[in-house]
């Protein structure tokens, strides 16, 4: 006679199938969710160059006041930001953090300004350093790769060829803006 008081095999296969199948509804889901959630966080690390809006902003700033701003902190308070989010100003005013780039600016005798950004965070080596010489209408732009901590040092105004050479920052060719002139008739209208 058949022993009552232990599972049968067949209430044994039943309960195993149940929390087989609950467990796979939970774990299914579970394999998407987390490629997009590492994917997401490695978005979110890797350095984005705002190097072109700085520019703009410095640029729109002096044509509005007729002078470079003394920090950066004067482009957020005159609202010329537009396409960054989440800007932090350091205390001195002179440095930023946007996207896991640090910025560093100076006002440079001769109506240009000097502007490094360097890549910060855990995915350092899928930026470059940028230096950036602004003028009014032109600028001159070196890029080369990630800095060390160590060259750290380096951020200066206006760094010397040396300099350069031991970054390891190659001068780009810019594309120079100039203001376009209104065509004046015969009469000069």
């Amino acid at each position: 006679m058949p022993d009552k008081t232990k599972p049968s095999s067949g209430r044994r296969f039943g309960i195993t199938a149940v929390v087989f199948i609950v467990s796979l509804i939970f774990f299914v889901p579970s394999v998407p969710y987390r490629w997009y959630a590492e994917s997401a966080e490695f978005e979110r690390d890797k350095p984005q160059l705002y190097a072109n809006s700085v520019v703009k902003a410095l640029r729109e700033f002096r044509e509005r006041r007729g002078s470079w701003p003394a920090k950066l902190q004067e482009l957020s308070e005159a609202k010329v930001w537009s396409a960054m989010d989440d800007v932090e100003v350091g205390e001195d005013g002179r440095n930023m953090v946007v996207s896991n780039y640090y910025y560093r600016y100076f006002v440079l005798s001769g109506d240009a300004v000097g502007l490094w950004a360097v890549p910060l965070g855990k995915n350092v080596e899928m930026g470059s350093t940028h230096y950036m010489l602004v003028g009014r209408l032109d600028m001159r732009h070196w890029i080369g790769p990630p800095m060390k901590k160590e060259d750290a040092k380096l951020i200066v105004p206006y760094p010397t060829p040396a300099q350069f050479a031991l970054l390891l920052l190659k001068e780009q060719r810019v594309a120079v803006e100039r203001p376009v002139e209104k065509k004046r008739g015969i009469f000069g209208r």
